[in-house]
C-alpha cells in the first residue's frame, strides 16, 4: 500500500526533471528568472522531498503543501486565463488543453 502511494509523486518528480531539462538545456539558464520555471522547481523539490523523506503529517507540512499548491495554481491560472486563449487552435491539440485539468483532479483527490 505504501509503495502504491509513491507512484504519483515519483511520476511527478520524473516529469518535472524531464521538463526542466528540456527547458534549460543547452545554455538557457537565464530562464530561471521566470516564475513558471521557479514554481516548477518548487514542485520538483517538494515532491522529491515527499518521495525520498516521507515526512510525518504535521502543521508545517500542511503549510508547505499549501504554499506549493498556491505557487503552481497561480502558474496554471495565468496560463489558463492569459495564454491559452491566445494560442493558435491548430497548434494546440485538445489533449494538451485537458491535461492540466486531469492533473489538478489527481492532485486534489490524494
Amino acid at each position: 500500500m505504501q509503495a502504491r502511494r509513491l507512484i504519483l509523486p515519483s511520476l511527478i518528480v520524473l516529469t518535472e526533471l524531464l521538463g526542466l531539462t528540456f527547458n534549460l538545456y543547452p545554455n538557457k539558464w537565464h530562464q530561471l528568472t521566470y516564475y513558471t520555471l521557479l514554481s516548477n522547481i518548487l514542485v520538483l523539490a517538494f515532491f522529491a522531498w515527499l518521495v525520498l523523506g516521507r515526512p510525518a503529517p504535521s502543521a508545517s507540512l500542511t503549510r508547505v503543501k499549501g504554499a506549493v499548491t498556491t505557487a503552481i495554481l497561480l502558474t496554471f491560472f495565468v496560463y489558463l486565463v492569459l495564454l491559452m486563449p491566445t494560442a493558435d487552435a491548430r497548434a494546440v491539440s485538445g489533449g494538451s488543453r485537458t491535461l492540466p485539468f486531469i492533473l489538478l483532479r489527481l492532485f486534489w483527490s490524494s
